[in-house]
């Protein structure tokens, strides 16, 4: 029974650890797609935002069809995808920072909690990216 207990709290001690570190991960880097109306723009923001700390990193898809309904017409448009690498604590930023030099009414940002991946890679976006 002793040796029984002692083996669960070592798996709930490995769990947690895990837990904690998801945890950590999540409350800490996000991710924020965007989307853009040609490739020029794309650069420029990337640009600004890496230089201004606001994020890591900036992949730009190019040649991306959107289909979408906006006000009730089906459009469909060629953009540029963006993934943009930050502290969850600068998403808020960044948002700000796109709808000001976005050319779109409504543009698309959207942030997603990174629930995992390299802790080299990760890090390195701490690294990067200072705390707000």
């Amino acid at each position: 029974m002793n040796l029984l207990s002692n083996m669960s709290f070592g798996l709930f001690l490995r769990c947690s650890v895990r837990l904690r570190q998801q945890i950590q991960c999540r409350l800490l880097y996000s991710m924020v797609c965007i989307t853009v109306p040609e490739n020029e723009l794309a650069t420029r923001l990337a640009h600004e935002m890496v230089t201004k700390n606001m994020i890591a990193c900036a992949n730009i898809i190019p040649k991306v069809t959107s289909v979408y309904l906006w006000k009730g017409t089906v459009c469909e448009d060629k953009e540029v995808f963006m993934f943009l690498k930050t502290r969850t604590t600068r998403v808020k930023e960044v948002v700000e920072f796109v709808q000001q030099n976005h050319p779109y009414e409504v543009c698309e940002v959207i942030s997603l909690p990174i629930t995992g991946g390299s802790s080299k890679y990760l890090n390195w976006v701490g690294e990067v990216v200072p705390p707000k």
